[in-house]
């Protein structure tokens, strides 16, 4: 008798097919090293960034295009004859925050020739990773190894100026290499760490908004320790060479002043520092302001060892809450300062700048 074969009927309930696990969307990748760097106050002094929509004049001088600074004669853009039309332009606050990113890696690794590609410093400019970001970091670095910079006063140790010519920044590019010229080189490199000169540590990732830019340099250039109690800096100055300086014109310069000034006294909180702009007529510890003078108040956000964001959003020290905790930590410096800065406020003329 032939042998019987009997077939179990398989169930979709057992042998049913896998389903596929939901991956999890990637997180925006960090950067290893929030940069920071030594920069001459000349080039804080002076700044160099202007409104991208800032008109330019260039003409032929000795067989290169020349142009003045807008608002600032002593100050001269230069180009080669052969360059490009593109490049004919004012210095933007994305193409300084661009050079300051590249004169931080050079001074952390003491080389001329740094390995950065434009998506590494997009996210050390802390912005968001799109295309348009980085085709803007690969046209300011084209832009910096055409534009040069001549000083007509320019500061030197021991209360003596001269005459400055700086080169374009970029000597060298070559995929994600990119070489700084020589000049640049002796001028973000030291000699001695004792014996840095005209410079001030910042940090690298500033507000890429030209006039904001431009006023953060300039307070932290002018910046005196020391002088009103436990605070770092007061200081007064003429207000319309400050405005000028940043590259304000006279159209609405006090209202356009006032909305600048909010926007850098949020970014020293956010950083964890503290400022107040005082514009003429304002009061300060009962006395007012001289008219067409705007005086500053504050304390240097800190850059060694600065506060960095949890993972909770919460402001904590380097070394975590643990370190904070041990001992008293960024937290209870903010709720101090932020003391101070409500009791300077008390002080202000009503009518004026609350």
């Amino acid at each position: 008798m032939g042998t019987i074969l009997r077939t179990r009927k398989l169930s979709n309930e057992n042998y049913s097919t896998p389903k596929p696990k939901a991956t999890p969307p990637k997180a925006r990748p960090k950067p290893k090293w929030k940069p920071r760097l030594w920069l001459n106050k000349n080039l804080m002094n002076y700044p160099v960034a202007r409104d991208p929509r800032t008109p330019t004049h260039w003409s032929k001088s000795n067989g290169r295009w020349v142009a003045k600074l807008p608002l600032e004669d002593r100050i001269l853009l230069t180009l080669p004859a052969d360059a490009p039309e593109n490049v004919k332009r004012v210095t933007s606050g994305f193409d300084l925050g661009v050079l300051l990113q590249l004169i931080a890696e050079v001074q952390r690794s003491g080389l001329a020739t740094v390995d950065l590609s434009n998506g590494e410093l997009v996210r050390r400019m802390e912005l968001e990773e799109r295309s348009r970001y980085r085709q803007a970091v690969g046209a300011s670095l084209q832009y910096l190894s055409w534009i040069g910079f001549e000083f007509d006063r320019w500061y030197i140790v021991g209360g003596k100026y001269e005459r400055k010519v700086l080169p374009p920044p970029i000597a060298a590019m070559k995929g994600q290499s990119i070489t700084l010229h020589p000049d640049w080189m002796r001028l973000v490199l030291p000699q001695s760490k004792r014996k840095r000169g005209y410079v001030e540590r910042i940090w690298a990732a500033l507000p890429l908004d030209a006039y904001e830019q431009n006023y953060h340099l300039m307070v932290l250039a002018s910046a005196v320790k020391g002088q009103v109690e436990d605070i770092e800096f007061y200081y007064e100055r003429g207000q319309s060479a400050f405005a000028r300086k940043i590259g304000l014109s006279r159209k609405n310069r006090r209202p356009r002043l006032r909305a600048h000034s909010e926007k850098v006294e949020a970014w020293w909180s956010a950083h964890g520092g503290m400022l107040i702009a005082l514009i003429g007529r304002d009061v300060h510890r009962d006395r007012k302001i001289p008219p067409g003078k705007i005086g500053f108040r504050g304390v240097k956000p800190p850059v060694k060892g600065g506060p960095s964001r949890s993972a909770g959003g919460r402001l904590v020290g380097r070394g975590g809450p643990s370190r904070r905790a041990a001992c008293g930590g960024v937290r209870l410096r903010q709720d101090r300062r932020g003391k101070e800065m409500k009791q300077m406020r008390e002080h202000l003329n009503p009518e004026g700048y609350v």
